[in-house]
C-alpha cells in the first residue's frame, strides 16, 4: 500500500530518536560518574589561588546544611576524590554540601598538601589558616550550618585534616583522619618527612601540642581515625598514634588538666566487617573513634574506583561519626 513507506520512515524516524535519548542519558551518566556522581550542581571557584569544587546536594531548597571539606591525597583532583569516595551521592541522600579544594603545583610539586611543613602546622598561618578562610567565604555565599562544618582527607588529606581539628576547633566540629598522620607540629621538614614510614613522636606530646595551637580557642575535638593495617606508605603505627594524639588532646581539652579524663582506659572495641573499631564515648556520642581495617593498604576503604570496594565504606563510616556531632 502507497500508506507503508510513509509508516516506515515514521517508525523509524521514532526509534532514531529513542535511540539518541538513550545515548545522551547515558553519555550524561557516564560524565556524571567521571565528575563524582551525584545529581546536584558542582559549583568551581578559586580563593587565595586555590581551586575548588563545590558540590550543592540535589534538592537544596536554600535551608541551612552541613558542610564537609574533603581534602584529596598526594597526587589528587576533586573529581577524582569525588569519584572515589562517593561524597557526593551520600550528600544527595543525607543534606549536606561538599567542599573540595584543589592542592597547587606552587605549593607542592605532586600536590600534597603540606601537612610537614612548620609554617603550615599553625593558626592562622600557611594552609590551614587558608582553608579556615576558605570556609568563611563559602559560607557567606550558601546557607551553611556554621555549627555542623567538617573536615576529613585521605594521606596528605587526612594529616591536614588532623591539623584543622587541633588548631581550628572553633571552625571545624569534628574530623576524619583516613591514612593519614598525627598532628606533627614541633617538627623539622626534614624529621616529618620520616613519619609515614616510621612513625612520628610520642602521641602524648603531640597532643598536648595540638591543644596548645588551639590557643583561647580549645575544645574538645571529636576525631575518627581510619587507617589499613597493610598500608605501605603511611605505616599502620600511624594511624595509632594519630588516634592517641587526639585522645590527650581532648583529655587537655576537656578541663584543661592531664588527669587521663579521656583515656583509652575507657575505649569500647567492636568487630565490624573487616574492621576492629574501638570508641571513646562522651554524653552519648562518640568522642574519638579508631577504626583498624585488614588488608586496606594506601587507599580510601570502600572505594569506588581504588579496588577496595568489598571493604568497609569509610565514607558513610566518617559520615555515621560526623552526624552526632555539632560544635
Amino acid at each position: 500500500m502507497a500508506g507503508e513507506p510513509r509508516q516506515r520512515r515514521i517508525r523509524r524516524l521514532v526509534l532514531l530518536l529513542v535511540v539518541a535519548i538513550v545515548l545522551v542519558s547515558v553519555g550524561g551518566y557516564l560524565l556524571d560518574r567521571r565528575r563524582g556522581g551525584g545529581a546536584g550542581e558542582r559549583v568551581e571557584g578559586s580563593f587565595g589561588g586555590i581551586p575548588y569544587t563545590l558540590y550543592v546536594p540535589a534538592g537544596h531548597q536554600g535551608h541551612a546544611l552541613p558542610l564537609v571539606l574533603a581534602l584529596h591525597g598526594c597526587g589528587g583532583s576533586p573529581s577524582r576524590f569525588a569519584r572515589s569516595t562517593r561524597w557526593n551521592a551520600l550528600a544527595d541522600r543525607e543534606g549536606f554540601f561538599v567542599l573540595y579544594p584543589q592542592e597547587i603545583e606552587s605549593h607542592h610539586e605532586d600536590l600534597c598538601w603540606r601537612w610537614f611543613a612548620p609554617e603550615d602546622q599553625q593558626r592562622g598561618r600557611g594552609e590551614p589558616a587558608l582553608l579556615a578562610a576558605l570556609i568563611d567565604r563559602i559560607a557567606k555565599d550558601y546557607s551553611v550550618d556554621r555549627h555542623r562544618v567538617y573536615a576529613t582527607g585521605h594521606s596528605s588529606g587526612g594529616a591536614m585534616s588532623a591539623i584543622l581539628g587541633a588548631c581550628y576547633p572553633d571552625v571545624f566540629a569534628a574530623v576524619g583522619i583516613h591514612s593519614g598522620e598525627e598532628y606533627i607540629g614541633g617538627l623539622s621538614r626534614d624529621d616529618a618527612k620520616s613519619v609515614p614510614g616510621h612513625g612520628g613522636p610520642d602521641p602524648d606530646r603531640q597532643g598536648r601540642l595540638a591543644f596548645e595551637c588551639a590557643g583561647e580557642a580549645a575544645r574538645p575535638i571529636p576525631a575518627v581515625v581510619i587507617h589499613g593495617l597493610a598500608d605501605p606508605l603511611a605505616k599502620p603505627v600511624n594511624g595509632e598514634q594519630a588516634y592517641r594524639q587526639f585522645v590527650q588532646t581532648n583529655d587537655l581539652a576537656d578541663d584543661g588538666r592531664d588527669d587521663g579524663s579521656v583515656s583509652v582506659d575507657q575505649v569500647r572495641r567492636e568487630r565490624q566487617r573487616g574492621a576492629t573499631v574501638e570508641t571513646i564515648w562522651r554524653a552519648g556520642k562518640p568522642l574519638v573513634r579508631f577504626v583498624r581495617i585488614a588488608g586496606l593498604g594506601h587507599d580510601w576503604s570502600g572505594s569506588a574506583t581504588d579496588g577496595t570496594g568489598d571493604l568497609p565504606n569509610a565514607t558513610r563510616l566518617i559520615w555515621q561519626f560526623f552526624r552526632r556531632q555539632a560544635r
